[in-house]
Order: C-alpha cells, then structure tokens, then sequence
C-alpha cells in the first residue's frame, strides 16, 4: 500500500519524469505539507547514499542546509522518501528561464561544495576511471548512430581519461547539483534537495557537472565561467586541477550529448557543440 493511501493526501503532482524514472507529490496530513518522492526503479544505493549524506551533513556547518528527512522505504518494489515541504524558490529555473539574482548566489553555491567534499565517500565499489569510460561509451552509441556526434571524438576523450586515471580521484558528490535543485531559504542560505542521488563519483565531480549543467541547460555560459571562477579562488586545489576538472568534463558533456539528442531534453545543441569545441581546444593545447 503507499504512503499516502494510508495517512496522506496528495494536494500536488509537482513532477512526473518524462522517462517514466520518478514522480514528485505534495502530501499533506493534519495541516502540514511535505515532499514526497517516489522512485519506478532500483535505486538501493541511492538510498545508502543519502542516509549518509543525511548523516555526515548535520555536523557540517551551516554552508549545508537539507530539508529534514521524515521517512523512506527502499524495501518495496518502488521506493519512495518522505522530505519536508520548502516554501522558497529555486535560485535559478531553466523552464522557464528564471536567473534574476542568481549571480549573487555563486559564491554561496561555491561555499556548499567546497562543505561537501569534505564529506568522507564510502568504500569504492568499481573503478572510477573504468566507470566514466564505461558512460563515455553509453552516451555516445547513439549519436554516433545519428550522425551528431564523431568517434574520433569519443576516443579523444577516452583516451584523455586513461591517460589522466591515476589523477582521478574517489570523491562523495550530490550527483545532480543544478540551481533547480537548491531553495532560497535567506541569502546567503539555501537548502540543497534531491539529494537521494548522492554518491561515490569522481572528486570535483559536482563542480564539473553544475559547471555543464550552466553552461547548456540554464544556457548561460558566463555564468557557468563565473562559477568556476570563484571555485577555483576559494577552493584548496591541487595543482593538477584543471587537467582533472577537464577529464571528468569530457565525460559529462557526452552526457549532455545523450541527454539533448536521444532523450530530447529540450537543450539547445548548439551550446552543446560549443562547449564541446572548447573542450577539444584545450584537449589539443595539453596532448
């Protein structure tokens, strides 16, 4: 029986995936109003991840706020996990386009990742480098197929991920850090949801995903440099950072590639492609 056939109605279906993956309610009971999530498919790790997650961040400091995490069942053929309800807005909505007074927000946002590789990740499972080729090869099989996507640039950056393996490190990461995802609670606070997906992924994944994620989704790509900018002053990097950070950004923006062409996200291909021809001037200035 679900959750809400019990104690809960539903007042809101905020959001159904396209792929059929999940489903997003307001619940209420009583008066009081939460989140709720339901999950189509195996996503047992996720779950893992996210009782850590919940875990480690309350004894961060406050660069991290997550919404209270009420109830969850990942025994039952779809999972779901029970949130509290947050009344503010996302710092930045790609559809429709909303960035007002999201600049402001970089250096907060910068703030939270840099709390959040703090984060011990838990044993590695599979082999990060190994893992990324494995995507790398997925996301671009059919674009190859329909012509948008070159196989001489799959092996450039395949190659560049074995020639870069032993830099790549284990890191915990939320997975999906995108503005969408984050609640203005008072500058400079916000709260950080969906975070369920967190888990074991390359270190400085999450700078390189909501750096792709700016770029080609919210289509803003100065801002995405403007990110990056900051990190890259407040942060502690190695000096290898940058050939790190554009290892694991090659693999995403095959990821995008997929994404806008096979799962028809609505993103333009042309910042794709843009992107893309960036990454390979720099690829060609370092090989």
């Amino acid at each position: 029986m679900k959750i809400w056939q019990k104690e809960y109605k539903i007042v809101k279906n905020i959001y159904h995936d396209y792929r059929e993956r999940y489903i997003i309610y307001i619940l209420e009971r009583n008066g009081k109003k939460y989140f709720y999530k339901e999950l189509n498919h195996d996503k047992k790790d996720r779950f893992y991840a996210q009782i850590l997650f919940q875990k480690k961040a309350e004894v961060s400091d406050r660069a991290i706020i997550l919404p209270k995490l009420y109830d969850y069942d990942f025994k039952v053929e779809k999972s779901w996990i029970l949130w509290e309800y947050l009344l503010g807005q996302h710092l930045a909505e790609w559809k429709p386009k909303n960035i007002k007074d999201f600049e402001r927000w970089l250096e907060p946002i910068v703030a939270m990742i840099i709390e959040l590789q703090k984060i011990k990740p838990a044993p590695a499972e599979f082999d990060i480098p190994d893992r990324m080729i494995l995507r790398v090869n997925q996301w671009t099989k059919e674009p190859i197929e329909l012509g948008k996507f070159k196989t001489s640039v799959k092996k450039k950056i395949i190659d560049f991920i074995k020639k870069n393996r032993s830099l790549i490190k284990i890191g915990f990461n939320h997975s999906d850090l995108v503005p969408w995802h984050m609640h203005e609670i008072k500058y400079p606070k916000f709260a950080l949801v969906d975070y369920e997906g967190s888990k074991n992924k390359p270190l400085y994944y999450d700078i390189a995903y909501i750096y792709h994620r700016l770029y080609t989704k919210l289509a803003e790509p100065k801002l995405a440099d403007k990110l990056l900018e900051i990190y890259k002053e407040k942060a502690n990097l190695p000096e290898n950072f940058d050939k790190i950070f554009l290892t694991i950004l090659g693999a995403r923006i095959t990821g995008g590639f997929f994404d806008c062409i096979v799962n028809k996200d609505g993103t333009d291909i042309k910042l794709h492609q843009r992107l893309l021809k960036n990454y390979l001037e720099v690829y060609n200035e370092q090989n």
